[in-house]
């Protein structure tokens, strides 16, 4: 199962956005905003990856990028352009981002987002290292980064309820959390009620 990411969506032509948002949606990935103009009110710091289109209406888009590398320097990004343009092609590279041709392939797509869950994976298994937690805590802590309730988790790993709480518990005193909530928005989740997709 693939964890649910929080992408940021900045693509100005209205069918070409809801077609990317689908495609995106059927890859497992759930979309934080969808805008046709830049969204400085959602802060880099809570997403996962942002899909930007370089030509938006307001003439922004390499705007968009650099001012959410700016707030979030290692934060995923990738820029849909027309590849035969010289300047947009300079400008990505300076900035270090991912380019892909208007609009994306599928396959390009889902190496992106397999990428991010990767990135993902790593960062759970450095916060897991520093915080010295024993392997089932470890399982406990990225299944709960994935999405999956408290339920989903016990069911999965054949727990109890009083066992799972017990782990949470650990988890959250070892990272020096005021519970395991707060654990997970550290990791810039927030503990959801569905299943994810």
């Amino acid at each position: 199962m693939s964890p649910p990411l929080q992408v940021l969506l900045v693509v100005p032509d209205t069918a070409r956005r809801r077609a990317l948002a689908r495609e995106l949606g059927e890859l497992g990935t759930f979309l934080t905003h969808r805008a046709a103009s830049d969204s400085a009110s959602v802060p880099a710091s809570e997403l996962d990856a942002a899909i930007v289109q370089d030509e938006l209406p307001d003439g922004t888009g390499l705007a968009v990028v650099a001012r959410l590398r700016a707030e979030a320097p290692g934060l995923p990004v990738m820029v849909l352009a027309r590849l035969n343009e010289g300047r947009v092609v300079q400008e990505a590279l300076r900035l270090e981002v991912e380019l892909a041709e208007v609009p994306p392939r599928t396959a390009t797509l889902r190496s992106f987002l397999e990428a991010l869950d990767e990135r993902r994976a790593e960062a759970i298994e450095r916060l897991a290292d520093r915080w010295e937690l024993s392997d089932r805590e470890r399982v406990v802590l990225a299944l709960a980064a994935q999405g999956l309730t408290y339920p989903m988790i016990a069911d999965a790993l054949k727990l109890s309820k009083n066992t799972l709480r017990t782990y949470r518990e650990r988890i959250a005193r070892k990272a020096e959390a005021s519970g395991f909530d707060q654990v997970l928005q550290q990791l810039g989740r927030r503990r959801s009620s569905r299943p994810p997709r």
